[in-house]
């Protein structure tokens, strides 16, 4: 571990100075004039949901997105292009405004660097099963419609009242937080977006390479958290430091065919709690890996998502108040891996496309009782371009989840179907 963490400190350190050494190698520049782009898009979906534990839920729900970006770029007579990028959010369910990127670039023959809040590389450039009959950037669009509690994804709900127990929903929420479960997500989205530095290879024949740094993954803009332990000691970590990314992405074509491939391993320290147990937490260690095929119009793909035991508590015990312990008299903790495969295919007829794919996910849910969760969907789903910039689509997913929760005398264990209607404006 001391060796692996040396050689990160020496490849950070190393991107470091080749940053700083492109700023001051620069020079002036001849241009000054910026152009402003200015993107974005917007989606309306309406979920119609039919699942076996449905008490006290309705049915239908929508919910909607709005981002748009603004980007100042510039160019010097010495090759250099240089700028920023803001993307601004309206997605929150409090309607509060956020943003995800916020960062500063600087690209050229030697590739380009990029420092600011962002996402992984791997969250940004993923190759998974074809999905473009989906909504933009929404890889798992089912899993926000299938729990009971508000949310995304939404949380199963098990309330007791007058000696009667009720289940509400599925089981699906994110063992590590954040918008995507990690019983569906095809990419790696633990490390969310922070403030990264990030450097990026130029394409040698359609190979890409990227490598980059975040000290903190619960730290952005201009909060500096230079502390190595966290303010609580939940069961599973979501933040971890010194975390190093290094990514992969191929496009290449052969006459006809088209083949896409890519992956990522991002590798970082643990944050544990000043108080709790000495055994502290499992480091961060996540990989992914994804493979398209085309032909024609027609376009197979296949992904492999492994989040191994990160963040997971590495003490033998649950306390009273539901913290990691290291004392005998508490609940055995079960850990175990997480992880999500899936396949796909699509064909695309303009102005149609149409897709169909099957995930499968695992993780050992609560970590306080025996057995995983388990999560399949099977999808069917089409898209028409009813014109430039807007489409229409639907999406019909038929789900089946097993609960850790399940007892002798309690069934959390789900099954149903979900449909999406969805319209969408790009910009």
């Amino acid at each position: 571990m001391g060796g692996t963490m040396k050689a990160s400190r020496i490849a950070i350190h190393g991107l470091c100075l080749f940053t700083a050494s492109l700023v001051l190698t620069a020079g002036a520049f001849a241009q000054t004039k910026f152009d402003v782009k200015i993107s974005g898009d917007v989606f309306f979906e309406a979920g119609i949901v039919q699942q076996r534990l449905n008490a006290d839920t309705q049915s239908t729900e929508f919910r909607n997105r709005w981002r748009l970006s603004v980007m100042p770029v510039a160019a010097a007579d010495n090759g250099l292009t240089y700028g920023a990028r803001l993307r601004v959010l309206a997605a929150r369910g409090d309607r509060i405004a956020s943003n995800d990127y916020a960062y500063l670039f600087a690209s050229g023959r030697f590739g380009e660097i990029r420092g600011g809040d962002m996402y992984a590389y791997n969250d940004d450039y993923y190759i998974t099963p074809p999905i473009d009959y989906r909504l933009i950037a929404i890889q798992d669009p089912a899993t926000a419609f299938l729990g009971a509690a508000a949310g995304t994804p939404s949380a199963q709900r098990i309330t007791t009242a007058n000696g009667r127990t009720v289940v509400q929903g599925a089981d699906v929420a994110s063992l590590y937080g954040g918008a995507t479960s990690s019983l569906s997500t095809p990419k790696l989205t633990e490390t969310a977006t922070a403030s990264r530095l990030m450097y990026i290879s130029p394409s040698f024949a359609g190979l890409t390479m990227s490598v980059g740094y975040v000290p903190r993954t619960d730290s952005f803009a201009t909060d500096v958290n230079r502390a190595k332990f966290a303010a609580t000691a939940p069961l599973v970590q979501t933040a971890w430091r010194d975390v190093v990314e290094v990514a992969g992405l191929y496009r290449g074509r052969f006459g006809d065919t088209v083949v896409n491939a890519g992956g990522g391993f991002h590798a970082g320290r643990s944050i544990p709690n000043a108080q709790a147990t000495a055994s502290g937490y499992h480091d961060l260690r996540a990989w992914q890996a994804g493979l398209q095929v085309g032909q024609g119009a027609l376009l197979f793909g296949a992904t492999y998502t492994d989040f191994g035991k990160s963040g997971q508590t590495k003490a033998a015990y649950v306390g009273a108040a539901g913290t990691p312990s290291a004392v005998a008299t508490g609940t055995p903790t079960r850990t175990g891996d997480s992880r999500v495969w899936a396949v796909g295919a699509q064909y695309t007829t303009d102005p149609w496309i149409l897709g169909l794919g099957y995930s499968n996910g695992r993780d050992p849910g609560a970590l306080t009782v025996a057995g995983d969760r388990k999560l399949a969907m099977y999808t069917l789903g089409a898209a028409y371009n009813v014109a430039a910039g807007f489409r229409i689509g639907s999406e019909f997913v038929h789900f089946r989840s097993i609960s850790d929760q399940t007892t002798a005398g309690l069934d959390a264990n789900d099954r149903g179907n979900v449909l999406l209607l969805r319209s969408q404006l790009i910009f």
